[in-house]
């Protein structure tokens, strides 16, 4: 065949064809690639195709697949960019071809390609919207507002964890509408007749309401409209300020207590020293004799106050050891005994059967625990009874107290006969200064609630009238390891948190002498989804700082 008619042949077929010789020079260049590249024959013959047309970093690459077809090895399969005269860049795949002489040894390579740019431009594209859905969907799954994506028709799309916890939704709830999961859901899918978030209050199907505070915007979806709704749970964040506003008045009390304690204890003991005095006085006459016993009375107790003041505005960090609940109980309970009995209270203490194992600093167990104690003889007055009991809860009980939680937790029950606390009352007994009964004044039982969340555990209170008024005190049992060196802590949590220090104690939060973030008085985010935290810590578990645990029996 001639070489016109060869040349003749490839210039009608559509197909980009090229042949290079043995040095990789150009010997034919159809119409299809002068069109493709911007080059004619003339200008590219004899040349080295591959450093002609070719990106520098692709060149290599079609000279190993030509050394290859030269080899005996063919077809080969490959694929490169063209850079086209006018600046443009193109992307062909070709299937590259030896031919042979009349010896049978491979002449020249002959190449058949097509045009794959769009085609890569395509796949591209989509890898990059992949990435980008993927990125959104961690992104989305990982803030901390709940966030729910529906098309034009209501129908759920996207519902991140928090969203789907809020409002009630399974995996089963994707692809449905989402009045069937949540009846005023309709009402989230709105838009807004003025600027602003608005809120609802919502009940999902498992029968609980939520007051939300959420934002709507129209967002496309698969190609039509649709609606994006982000959103937070009211109640948490109006538990959490609520928390704030405790710890701030903690705070203050803690300050005017250190300022009153400094000032009263000098003069508290000029008056003590001046009865015990007179109490030595030969010729006092017995009413005298009983008034300044009664003052000696008053001054001593006015000293306990003043010393409890100045024991509650310390900031001691906790020095955790390794004790047997029964052990600490009995030392707590060891100078109440005596107290008892001169106030005519009847004591009962009630051992628990086995021994859990408490990390707790000693000093602040006995002073929370103390605080429980004294307040309880108080209130029951002469001739009242209080019981104290301890023990390690069986997984029932734990379950009802304490839903979730993965660990052991020590029970300290003490229960009195005196008068019952107002249901109302309840959210104040553990606010400083809250007297809603007698012993419950003072910094006492705030202290001991610091003092029992500062371990990991909860204080909190029941009363109801005709049954005794019970505060309970739940702490997890067994070895507590520095949640920030633990081997199963993830990564890069603890290493940027604003509240690790390598100081003593066990916790990050212990050790900073409290958890809470200023702005809301809460547990940081990352604490609480950090498993670590979660086996040592109750908080996580019973959500806001309730005043009362549910019912033991």
């Amino acid at each position: 065949m001639s070489a016109d008619l060869v040349a003749i042949l490839l210039d009608a077929v559509g197909t980009p064809v090229f042949v290079l010789d043995r040095e990789g020079r150009v010997v034919r260049f159809n119409r299809a690639c002068q069109e493709l590249s911007g080059y004619s024959l003339e200008e590219l013959r004899g040349t080295p195709l591959a450093d002609r047309l070719l990106p520098d970093d692709e060149a290599n690459g079609l000279r190993i697949a030509c050394e290859q077809v030269f080899a005996g090895r063919h077809p080969i399969h490959h694929e490169h960019s063209w850079n086209r005269r006018d600046g443009g860049r193109r992307r062909l795949a070709w299937r590259l071809h030896g031919l042979c002489d009349q010896a049978g040894a491979v002449a020249c390579v002959v190449a058949a390609g097509h045009d794959v740019t769009e085609e890569r431009e395509r796949a591209a594209a989509h890898g990059a919207l992949a990435a980008s859905e993927e990125l959104f969907r961690t992104v989305i799954e990982n803030v901390p507002s709940g966030v729910l994506l529906t098309d034009a028709q209501g129908r759920i799309v996207l519902a991140n964890g928090p969203a789907q916890e809020w409002l009630g939704l399974t995996p089963e709830a994707m692809g449905t509408r989402l009045e069937q999961w949540v009846p005023r859901g309709g009402e989230l899918l709105q838009p807004p007749r003025r600027p602003g978030r608005r809120q609802v209050e919502l009940q999902t199907g498992d029968g609980a309401r939520r007051w939300i505070g959420f934002d709507t915007v129209p967002c496309p979806v698969a190609g039509g409209d649709g609606w994006l709704v982000v959103f937070r749970d009211l109640g948490e964040i109006r538990r959490a300020d609520r928390r704030r506003r405790r710890v701030e008045r903690l705070a203050q009390a803690r300050g005017l207590a250190a300022g009153l304690g400094q000032e009263l204890q000098p003069l508290v003991g000029s008056i003590l020293a001046g009865t015990q005095f007179l109490e030595q006085e030969a010729g006092l006459t017995a009413g005298t004799r009983l008034v300044v016993s009664t003052l000696t009375q008053s001054a001593r107790k006015l000293t306990r106050t003043v010393q409890e003041y100045l024991e509650g505005v310390r900031s001691a960090v906790p020095a955790p050891r390794l004790l047997p609940l029964g052990k600490v109980m009995a030392e707590a309970m060891d100078p109440f005994v005596g107290l008892a009995t001169s106030r005519g209270v009847k004591l009962e203490i009630v051992p628990a059967d086995g021994d859990a194992l408490l990390a707790v600093d000693p000093a602040q167990f006995r002073r929370a625990v103390g605080a429980v104690v004294s307040q309880a003889i108080e209130a029951a007055g002469r001739d009242g009874r209080v019981r104290v009991e301890w023990n390690e809860p069986a997984a029932d009980l734990v379950r009802r107290r304490v839903p979730g939680f993965p660990g052991s937790v020590a029970s300290i029950r003490i229960a009195d006969g005196g008068p019952t606390i107002a249901e109302e009352d309840l959210r104040r007994v553990f606010r400083p200064f809250g007297n809603v009964r007698p012993g419950a004044g003072g910094l006492g039982l705030a202290a001991a609630r610091e003092i029992a969340e500062a371990h990991g555990g909860l204080l909190a209170v029941t009363s109801r009238p005709g049954e005794d008024t019970t505060f309970e005190l739940l702490l997890p049992c067994g070895e507590r390891p520095a949640c920030w060196q633990h081997e199963q802590r993830p990564e890069g949590l603890c290493g940027v948190c604003s509240l690790r220090t390598d100081g003593p104690g066990y916790c990050c939060w212990a050790v900073t002498g409290h958890k809470e973030r200023t702005e809301t008085g809460d547990w940081p985010e990352k604490c609480r989804d950090c498993p670590v935290f979660r086996r040592w810590n109750l908080a996580p578990w019973l959500p806001g700082s309730t005043a009362s645990l549910p019912p033991t029996a």
